[in-house]
């Protein structure tokens, strides 16, 4: 016949391509780190101002001034992009039994404030080691991300 196909080739294909288009679609299935949702939602209950020191908290960049100095971006991203929407993980990348990077987006209303979280699997749970904040993606995301490669 002109124009049908194998029925069995057909369905195979379609198979396929849903299982491409999952491995290639930017849907992230990545849980954040618990202390990263924890700042999420300080900051979306109490302010900004909650947001570092909750994802600080028995860190060993806890009591660090870059953290207090980092606080001070909120506001001008506040005014720039209006409230904080939401929590989006982009990737997170296992670097070893204990360290792990999340890649992330701040939604706010008009805007996206992009981030990377390294954390450390102490005893006493996830600690943070680094963050890196700045809205422009090039400046945080690897090339990976930002190119769509997986």
């Amino acid at each position: 016949m002109v124009g049908s196909a194998h029925p069995t080739l057909g369905k195979r294909m379609k198979k396929i391509l849903v299982i491409a288009m999952l491995a290639w679609s930017g849907i992230s299935c990545a849980e954040p780190p618990q202390i990263l949702t924890d700042a999420v939602n300080a900051y979306k209950k109490n302010g900004y101002s909650n947001f570092l020191p909750v994802l600080a908290k028995g860190s060993g960049v806890e009591k660090e001034k870059s953290i207090t100095a980092l606080t001070a971006i909120f506001p001008t991203v506040e005014d720039y992009f209006g409230k904080i929407e939401g929590l989006e993980v982009l990737r997170e990348v296992q670097t070893s039994s204990k360290i792990k990077n999340t890649y992330f987006v701040l939604n706010y209303e008009k805007g996206p404030l992009y981030g990377m979280v390294t954390t450390y699997q102490s005893p006493k749970g996830e600690l943070l080691t680094h963050i890196v904040l700045n809205a422009m993606g090039s400046i945080v995301l690897p090339s990976s991300l930002i190119d769509g490669e997986k």
